[in-house]
């Protein structure tokens, strides 16, 4: 469906620079946490490390629909 919407060159740059951006997410994410718990951090607000992936990733969407 996507590819019929904006066009196969579209599909093709939007394949390689999802994966990347999607393991840069989640490292941040996966880094986050682990620091948060190995180190005695507050871990009861773990929901803040998911600020900055999400503001990159929804930025990269937005930029990517224009």
């Amino acid at each position: 469906m996507y590819n019929l919407n904006y066009g196969l060159g579209t599909a093709i740059v939007r394949a390689f620079t999802s994966v990347p951006l999607h393991c840069a997410t989640g490292l941040i994410i996966g880094t986050s946490l682990a620091e948060r718990k190995f180190f005695e951090q507050d871990t009861e607000r773990w929901y803040k490390t998911l600020i900055l992936p999400v503001f990159i990733h929804g930025t990269c969407c937005v930029m990517c629909d224009v």
